[in-house]
């Protein structure tokens, strides 16, 4: 039994590929309407949303740095703007550096705040959570 969420609004951080790429297009295949964010790689945020389109969902593209508020306000209101409605985020943006572990302003608690842990708080508290109230 395979769960459905047709008409369903979901935005997917880090979608050109890896695990967000995974992500978009179950939702895809289940009939969601997905927004592909990305930052900088065009080409494999569209080849992830032509691959949602061609699995049966609805995609569009939105570059943002979810390490941003702007660019997080702007990838909100771009959900609502096309299709009015937010049914969910998946939070898959992050980074990979490597860095020295005994200094703490370039060890991985500093290089994992943005996007990883402050993106998630950038879109759940406040525009994210108005979008998804409508």
């Amino acid at each position: 039994m395979s769960i459905s969420f047709d008409g369903r609004v979901a935005i997917v951080t880090g979608a050109g590929g890896g695990l967000g790429r995974q992500h978009a297009l179950a939702l895809a295949a289940r009939g969601a309407k997905v927004v592909i964010n990305y930052t900088k790689n065009l080409q494999d945020a569209e080849d992830t949303a032509s691959a949602c389109r061609a699995a049966g969902g609805k995609a569009i593209l939105r570059q943002a740095d979810v390490s941003q508020d702007d660019d997080c306000k702007k990838l909100i209101q771009t959900t609502l703007d096309t299709w009015g409605r937010i049914d969910g985020l998946f939070n898959n943006a992050g980074t990979t550096k490597i860095v020295p572990h005994h200094d703490p302003d370039t060890g991985p608690r500093a290089w994992t705040r943005d996007p990883d842990q402050h993106g998630v708080l950038r879109f759940c508290a406040g525009p994210l959570a108005a979008g998804m109230a409508g």
